[in-house]
């Protein structure tokens, strides 16, 4: 009976086994998985007047899907140049007292992709995020700032997320024209508050 069941388990490993590979040959990928162009094997992370936060996740995003981090130019196919990175905060709404009970946080960031000679692979675009956030004026500060950052952070990978999508599909068309003003507008409701971008009146 021993015997039996290796037996069975071995024959599901070789099925699931099988089934992945016929999956991978199809193009298929995982929920939330990017295929990068071929020339981003070796990818410099170029990051100026960018937070380390952008740079670092960007870094990761690109490993998870399959590119090499190299911080040698000479050793780079592909260089992802962060060329700005913006947060900005609106005030939405306020209650009866003047008390700001709702903001619009903008997050928004731009970049575009080079070989190692210096030609364009992506041209310059822009994703940019907007999220309503509400919170209750009588929520001690500390909690709003927890939210807040957490807020901040889920737009921030969202964008870079985005970023390496729009790298993906550029490789797949084989095209590298730039897209002026392009941006991708995410809306939601969450608690918390921003303290990045323009000021806004605190409640």
């Amino acid at each position: 009976m021993r015997r039996v069941g290796q037996a069975t388990t071995l024959w599901h490993l070789l099925v699931l086994v099988l089934l992945v590979a016929w999956l991978s040959g199809c193009g298929f990928r995982l929920r939330g998985a990017v295929s990068l162009p071929a020339g981003m094997e070796a990818t410099r992370v170029e990051a100026q007047g960018v937070s380390n936060e952008l740079a670092n996740h960007t870094r990761r995003a690109l490993e998870a899907a399959g590119a090499r981090i190299t911080t040698e130019a000479r050793a780079a196919t592909a260089r992802l140049r962060l060329l700005d990175e913006r947060r900005d905060r609106r005030v939405l709404s306020v209650d009866s007292a003047g008390q700001v009970r709702e903001y619009e946080l903008v997050y928004a960031l731009r970049f575009e992709v080079r070989d190692r000679a210096g030609k364009i692979l992506v041209g310059e675009q822009t994703v940019e995020l907007v999220r309503a956030v509400t919170f209750d004026p009588g929520e001690a500060a500390l909690g709003r700032l927890g939210e807040q950052e957490v807020v901040q952070r889920e737009m921030l990978e969202m964008a870079v997320n985005q970023m390496l999508q729009r790298i993906a599909a550029a490789g797949r068309s084989g095209g590298a024209s730039a897209e002026p003003g392009a941006t991708d507008d995410e809306s939601g409701d969450s608690s918390g508050d921003s303290s990045g971008g323009a000021d806004a009146p605190a409640p």
